[in-house]
Order: C-alpha cells, then sequence, then structure tokens
C-alpha cells in the first residue's frame, strides 16, 4: 500500500534532488562543467573575464538560470500535486506529476519527480489508501 507519507517523502526527495545544474556538463565549445553552479557564479564569471571566456560564460549563465527556472516550477507542480493527492483528486495529481517529470527529464533525466507520479497512480490502484 502506498501512502500519503510515501508521497511526501518522494515528492521532497526529488525537489532535494534537482535545484540546478547538479550532474557534470560539458557546456559550450569551451566545455564547461557547471555541475555545482549556480547561475549569479556564472554572472560573477562572466564580469571577471573578457572577450570569448566573457561571453562564453554568460550563455552559462543564462542556461543555469532556465535550469534553475524549471527545477522550481516543477518544485511548485508537485507542491499542488500533493495538495491534490491529500484531497483525493489522484487524477490532477497524477497529470501535475507528470508534467514536473517532464520538466525534470528535459535536463536530469534521473526521474524522481517520475518515480512520485508512479506512487501516486498506484494510490489509485491500492484498495486500501492510508494516510
Amino acid at each position: 500500500m502506498v501512502s500519503l507519507e510515501m508521497l511526501r517523502e518522494a515528492i521532497d526527495q526529488a525537489k532535494s534532488g534537482w535545484r540546478g545544474c547538479n550532474w557534470h556538463t560539458d557546456f559550450g565549445p569551451r566545455s564547461i562543467d557547471l555541475r555545482g553552479l549556480k547561475s549569479w557564479q556564472a554572472i560573477l564569471a562572466s564580469k571577471a573575464t573578457r572577450g570569448d571566456e566573457s561571453k562564453r560564460w554568460h550563455e552559462a549563465a543564462q542556461w543555469l538560470a532556465e535550469v534553475e527556472r524549471a527545477a522550481n516550477q516543477a518544485a511548485d507542480i508537485a507542491e499542488k500535486a500533493f495538495s491534490a493527492a491529500e484531497s483525493r483528486d489522484f487524477a490532477a495529481a497524477i497529470r501535475m506529476l507528470g508534467d514536473a517529470s517532464s520538466l525534470e527529464l528535459k535536463f536530469v533525466g534521473s526521474g524522481e519527480y517520475e518515480r512520485a507520479r508512479q506512487l501516486c497512480e498506484r494510490m489509485t490502484t491500492d484498495q486500501t489508501i492510508c494516510s
């Protein structure tokens, strides 16, 4: 049986696991590894450098900002999905977790939001739903 507590844990794990770029990258022609960097840090690097290097850091900052926005959006969607699950609107919760999963897969590919979606789906098929 899947409980709301299990769904909460899965959502929390997905949110904590993806807040930004937490994987190795070979970004751009300079093959910059952006793992663990925030967009504001890349902006500082763009200001501290000149020419092509500055341009590449500026591009990296834009991409990192996009990753951070998507991670925040996925987290917000997942919170709404949990509220829907608490209200026993599992169809909406599954749909929203699918949206969060799509955002995650665009960048990360780890599938933690997909795991939460699958748990929520199992909640609808369990004969008894625990709280």
